[in-house]
């Protein structure tokens, strides 16, 4: 199981979420500890959020990134930016 923080929530009330698939799971856990979020997971997909580079001493930027990983047919995961 991965203890990750869902959007929104903090990392000391984080939910402890329940994934099937190793691969996703190793992908996420990994992610988790770059700072990235879960916004949403299913038993082969997860949207993961991290926010963006801030520019000019934070006025600027700071967008949020979106990455959709998923399992493909292989076993293996794959990611692309949304």
């Amino acid at each position: 199981m991965i203890e990750a923080p869902v959007s929104g929530s903090s990392t000391e009330d984080a939910p402890t979420i329940d994934v099937n698939d190793e691969e996703l799971k190793r992908v996420i856990e990994a992610r988790v500890v770059m700072g990235y979020r879960v916004e949403s997971l299913s038993e082969t997909r997860a949207v993961l959020v991290v926010n963006g580079r801030k520019r000019m001493f934070g006025l600027r930027g700071g967008d949020e990134k979106r990455t959709e990983v998923t399992i493909n047919d292989e076993g293996r995961a794959v990611s692309r930016n949304l």
